[in-house]
């Protein structure tokens, strides 16, 4: 319908973010909540080491002002697609800031990205790199 009274950001106020997987996408859907509108590069089930460029990523970039990467080598194709598409996107590097290494596979692996995933994980991550939240403006 129109004009909903949610309260949100309108579609044309929301903080454009790419996000290169599907659990970065989630992430930032999680923390930003309405202020940023998330495009998810990778779609469920894909290996992100298989990964094309379609035309919808690259302008999606183009017009992002954050793009958020797994790092750790998952998403090493983001940073020069971000400067391909020509846009000045700042890129946030989620893999960068874990003060810790986290297993790579095994059942450890499931258990941490199960951990990072829940309600009080993303909550805690939130708490850990809160430069992810856009910061709202006063009108």
């Amino acid at each position: 319908g129109c004009g909903g009274g949610g309260g949100g950001a309108e579609a044309g106020d929301r903080v454009p973010v790419v996000a290169t997987t599907t659990q970065v996408a989630d992430f930032v859907r999680a923390v930003g909540g309405e202020e940023v509108e998330v495009t998810q590069v990778l779609q469920p089930n894909s290996d992100p080491h298989d990964y094309e460029p379609r035309p919808d990523d690259v302008a999606a970039l183009a017009d992002a002002e954050l793009v958020f990467v797994s790092g750790e080598g998952l998403d090493g194709w983001a940073e020069e697609l971000v400067e391909d598409s020509g846009g000045d996107a700042r890129i946030v590097n989620l893999g960068a800031m874990v003060r810790f290494p986290l297993p790579a596979e095994g059942e450890e692996a499931e258990l941490h990205q199960l951990i990072r995933s829940t309600p009080a994980g993303i909550e805690m991550s939130e708490r850990k790199i809160g430069i992810i939240r856009p910061k709202k403006t006063v009108q």
